[in-house]
């Protein structure tokens, strides 16, 4: 597993695991895995989550019969799952003296599903667990984080990130990707060959190439569409973000009047409305829709 020292001093006693937990951090910090591979502990044979016994194998398969995982990376968790969490902590523990509940990316969990594990919440088993893993700050209701001990993870600084890079032996950093990557997002880039992807993307942009010419690079990009809307609010920050005065000094750096910066950033905002409705409007045509900002943006830069 990859190491994440910004995790190591994850407080877990798991021999007074608290029955209700939530954790809560940006995306992409290593979470899950972490408490993942602490929770083995309590199932291990030897209590060391020692990986070899038949308790540790069962964890690492994914088939614990007293171990619920439910994890959706990026649809809304339903009434369904609630019901599924209900059940599963309604049942005797089967081979250990303990039942355990992880519900990964709480933050998705919608108002019905939160509603329907709130009995559960208040008579849980006091043999039993249920930590929820969330990326949003205060996305549970109240009446959740109120029966709930609560760890919360800090943001991480470039350097911080850049320091974590280095001792994997990566001659990266933070710069070499967009603003809104998280650690685990850089990793995967650079062992599967996407680290260049964004940089094509600046020279594309950057290089006072035409429209047509940007248009056929969006079009070339192997990436799903959201991703791509995601690198144009990402450039449209970095344009505003080069005529603050920490770029003032770059001579190379092309300046605005507060006019068109004040368009720019009614263009970001723009940008981040129509991403909010691409989460819902699965159907919304791709090459229409970056055909229309980019001709906005070329419009705002140049006039």
């Amino acid at each position: 597993m990859i190491s994440y020292p910004w995790l190591e001093n994850l407080h877990i006693n798991l021999s007074k695991l608290p029955n209700l937990l939530i954790v809560e951090g940006p995306a992409g910090y290593g979470k899950f895995e972490t408490i993942y591979d602490r929770i083995t502990k309590i199932f291990c044979k030897e209590k060391t989550g020692c990986g070899t016994c038949y308790q540790c194998s069962l964890v690492r398969s994914g088939n614990h019969p007293d171990l619920l995982v439910i994890d959706e990376e990026n649809d809304l968790i339903g009434v369904d799952k609630g019901r599924k969490l209900i059940e599963f902590m309604s049942l005797t523990s089967s081979s250990s003296p303990s039942k355990v509940a992880l519900i990964n990316n709480a933050n998705l969990m919608n108002k019905s599903a939160q509603n329907s594990i709130l009995k559960i919440t208040e008579e849980i088993n006091l043999k039993n667990h249920i930590i929820f893993i969330s990326n949003r700050s205060k996305s549970l209701l109240s009446t959740i984080y109120s029966r709930c001990q609560q760890i919360n993870i800090s943001p991480l600084s470039n350097n911080q990130i850049n320091d974590w890079l280095q001792s994997f032996g990566y001659d990266e950093t933070v710069f070499n990707f967009p603003s809104y990557f998280s650690p685990k997002d850089i990793i995967y880039a650079i062992n599967n060959g996407e680290r260049d992807i964004y940089k094509n993307f600046l020279n594309t942009m950057d290089s006072n190439k035409s429209f047509a010419d940007q248009l056929g690079f969006f079009k070339e990009l192997k990436m799903p569409y959201l991703n791509k809307i995601d690198y144009l609010i990402d450039y449209v920050i970095l344009l505003i973000g080069r005529n603050t005065q920490f770029y003032s000094s770059n001579s190379t750096t092309k300046r605005y009047d507060p006019m068109k910066l004040q368009n720019l950033s009614q263009f970001a905002s723009l940008l981040i409305n129509y991403k909010g409705k691409l989460l819902s409007i699965k159907s919304l045509n791709e090459q229409i829709g970056i055909g229309y900002f980019l001709s906005k943006l070329h419009y705002i830069i140049e006039n």
